[in-house]
């Protein structure tokens, strides 16, 4: 499991997308088969998407989003792992503390990161993403001064920590994991993804679909906003969102959304044949 080459979801590699009736109608259509599978072959495939020439700005704009997905999954990891939380993350600390020249705790979260990846079984992940010489220099060192700590305290039949399955890290982060998983496309059948929609109709979709589950690290059990924000989701268009609004249909289990269009405001159903799973739940349609 590497935590910074690009993960697709299911459903969100390039040539996905395309065939998505709802993104290959509104702009992927102008994008090549061959120019796709190219970028999927490619670790850095949003960037190289993001370079090619002559593609118009609306594919662009898309692209961004997608690409902020794969950063946000690499979040969703190290909340697993106990490196990230939803408002602070070990590796910006680390790096913040360097550029301000406070070395001291650079070094203590240098090595709390190390700890974390060689406790869940990780180091070979880290090891296989760091690039320059130098650091791989430090981190052996490091490597070395956390199994000289683990046998301390643990003995020599130490184990790795047992990383949550997918679905018990989706059911301890409910609105996270449906948020980035539900971002760039909803559904099989041609719904918009939640790039899509605004901030006050991607919280009273979540706050239909999850029962105002409160969000990590939020005082606030409806504040979605900042949680995007924290996952570092790149909404399409943040001044006109094609998605206004969410909300129930009553004495159903379906979302009704107004989408904005040219010739005025439209409100349609999402069906209730694309049916969402997280974590071995059915989140839609809402079951009574």
């Amino acid at each position: 499991m590497s935590l910074t080459r690009d993960h697709f979801l299911p459903g969100n590699s390039p040539s996905e997308l395309k065939r998505d009736p709802f993104l290959f109608r509104q702009f992927l259509r102008h994008v090549k088969d061959a120019t796709l599978k190219e970028a999927e072959r490619r670790e850095d495939t949003w960037e190289f998407l993001l370079g090619v020439r002559g593609l118009p700005g609306d594919c662009k704009r898309f692209f961004k989003a997608c690409a902020s997905v794969s950063r946000a999954m690499v979040k969703l990891t190290g909340m697993q792992i106990d490196t990230e939380k939803l408002n602070r993350s070990l590796l910006d600390e680390m790096l913040e503390a360097r550029a301000t020249g406070d070395m001291q705790t650079a070094e203590q979260r240098c090595e709390k990161l190390c700890r974390a990846y060689y406790r869940h079984g990780l180091w070979d992940d880290l090891m296989r993403d760091a690039k320059d010489e130098n650091v791989r220099i430090q981190l052996n060192q490091m490597r070395t001064k956390i199994e000289r700590t683990l046998r301390k305290q643990t003995g020599r039949n130490w184990k790795p920590t047992v990383i949550p399955d997918q679905a018990e890290s989706e059911r301890r982060n409910k609105a996270e994991f449906f948020t980035v998983h539900s971002w760039l496309r909803w559904g099989r059948l041609g719904e918009p993804g939640l790039c899509f929609y605004s901030d006050k109709a991607l919280t009273d979709l979540l706050d239909r679909l999850l029962e105002s589950e409160k969000p990590n690290d939020s005082d606030n059990p409806t504040d979605y906003r900042k949680m995007r924000q924290r996952l570092g989701l790149r909404k399409f268009d943040y001044q006109h969102p094609l998605v206004t609004t969410a909300h129930r249909v009553a004495e159903t289990g379906l979302i009704e959304i107004t989408l904005r269009e040219k010739g005025g405001d439209k409100k349609r159903r999402l069906s209730a044949d694309d049916v969402c799973m997280l974590g071995g739940e059915q989140f839609y349609p809402i079951l009574p």
